[in-house]
C-alpha cells in the first residue's frame, strides 16, 4: 500500500513538473499580434528637382516572434500615404503617394521591471508604390518596387497578462529610387510617432 501511495505521489509530481515546463515553453513560443498606426512627416527626394516636405501616415499589421530572451523578430504588412500641398513650384503643387510595404524589424527589449520595458530596433522593408500623383510630372499606378531601412526606439507598457501598449519614435528612408517617365525619386527622412497595441495568442 505504501509503495502504491509513493508511486502515485511520484507520478503526480512528475506530471505536474512536466505540465509547468510545457506551459512555460508554450508561453515562450507565443506570438504577438501588433496593430501599429503611425503619423509624422517625411521628405520626397526628387532627383534634379528640389526636395519636398510632406505629411506621412501609415498603419502596420505585424507578428512578433521571440527568438531569444532579449530579441524579437517583427514582420508583417503596412500601408502608408505621403501628401504634400501648396508647394512653391507650380508644377508640383499637389503630391500624393500610396504605398504597400513589407517590414522586417529586429527588436531588443530591456526590462525596467515586470510591467515596463525599453525597446530599440532596426529593420529593412520592401516597398511597392501603388499610386503616385505629381502634378504635370506623374499620375501613375503600379509605379514599381524599392527598398529601405528603419530604426525605432520606444517604451512598452503592460496592460494585462496578454496585452501591451507601446509608443515608439520611428525613422525610415528609402535607399533605392523609383523611376517613372524619366522622373527619379524616393522618400527619405520619414520620422513618425507609432502607437502600437500588442496582444499575445
Amino acid at each position: 500500500m505504501k509503495k502504491t501511495v509513493f508511486f502515485v505521489t511520484f507520478l503526480l509530481l512528475t506530471l505536474n513538473i512536466y505540465a509547468q515546463e510545457s506551459n512555460t515553453e508554450k508561453s515562450e513560443r507565443k506570438l504577438e499580434v501588433i496593430i501599429k498606426p503611425k503619423i509624422g512627416f517625411g521628405e520626397l527626394k526628387l532627383i534634379d528637382f528640389a526636395n519636398i516636405n510632406g505629411f506621412h501616415t501609415a498603419v502596420d499589421l505585424m507578428l512578433s516572434s521571440k527568438i531569444s530572451e532579449k530579441y524579437n523578430l517583427e514582420y508583417g504588412l503596412g500601408y502608408s500615404e505621403f501628401k504634400a500641398n501648396n508647394v512653391s513650384q507650380a508644377t508640383m503643387s499637389n503630391i500624393k503617394s500610396e504605398n504597400i510595404y513589407l517590414p522586417v524589424n529586429l527588436i531588443r527589449t530591456m526590462h525596467l521591471n515586470s510591467e515596463h520595458s525599453i525597446q530599440i530596433g532596426a529593420g529593412l522593408y520592401g516597398n511597392y508604390l501603388y499610386k503616385m500623383k505629381m502634378n504635370n510630372l506623374l499620375n501613375e499606378k503600379n509605379v514599381g518596387l524599392n527598398f529601405g531601412y528603419s530604426i525605432q526606439i520606444g517604451a512598452k507598457f503592460k496592460i494585462s497578462n496578454e496585452s501591451y501598449f507601446r509608443i515608439m519614435l520611428e525613422s525610415r528612408s528609402d535607399f533605392t529610387n523609383f523611376e517613372k517617365n524619366n522622373v527619379e525619386f524616393r522618400q527619405i527622412n520619414t520620422n513618425s510617432l507609432a502607437l502600437s497595441f500588442i496582444h499575445k495568442f
